[in-house]
């Protein structure tokens, strides 16, 4: 019942403020078919990042299971862009 409890704060607390504020570069991978934070929610998110980019992905809640080195590999060439 306790973590129930804390998971239902989680979720209801409103992030728009911390992600609006965020200064740092942003990469959000989105399952296209996911019902538990669906695809407007990430839209939203990195629209509210100014410096992020938004990869809607095929899939659910899991989609990173299947897009595993799509995901791996954006995110060592983000890694190495920002090195040069």
């Amino acid at each position: 019942h306790e973590m129930y409890e804390t998971f239902k704060n989680v979720v209801d607390e409103d992030f728009e403020d911390s992600f609006s504020k965020s200064k740092s570069k942003a990469l959000c991978f989105w399952g296209k078919e996911d019902t538990a934070t669906p695809l407007y929610t990430g839209e939203k998110i990195a629209g509210l990042i100014e410096n992020s980019e938004f990869y809607p992905l095929d899939g659910d809640h899991f989609f990173f299971l299947k897009h595993a080195d799509f995901i791996a590999q954006t995110i060592r060439k983000q890694c190495k862009d920002e090195t040069q």
